[in-house]
């Protein structure tokens, strides 16, 4: 999937990293919202309420080389971030940390 800014959290995401990316995702609703490996809770809470909540996608079908802004949330480790982490060490990519 092609996606310039993207929201990633660390991995196995709990659901203060969840809140922090679907917070961070209402204040730049163009980017896209990447997820690797959901805690058992969050992954049966966001089943539930998907609808609302709204889309994600898995980190791995991202297309890295495309990614220009990265919205880090929840982790200053960037290899807690699992399949982004090369993005998150690229120095043309820009690393937000709202």
């Amino acid at each position: 999937m092609r996606a310039e800014e993207v929201i990633d959290t660390h991995g196995n995401t709990d659901f203060d990293a969840a809140a922090a990316m679907l917070a961070t995702r209402r204040s730049y609703p163009g980017a896209v919202v990447a997820v690797g490996v959901l805690n058992r809770n969050v992954g049966d809470f966001y089943r539930l309420h998907a609808e609302e909540l709204g889309a994600v996608v898995e980190s791995s079908r991202l297309e890295q080389d495309l990614i220009r802004r990265l919205f880090v949330t929840e982790t200053t480790n960037t290899s807690r971030l699992g399949e982004l982490e090369r993005g998150a060490r690229d120095p043309w990519v820009d690393k937000v940390r709202p």
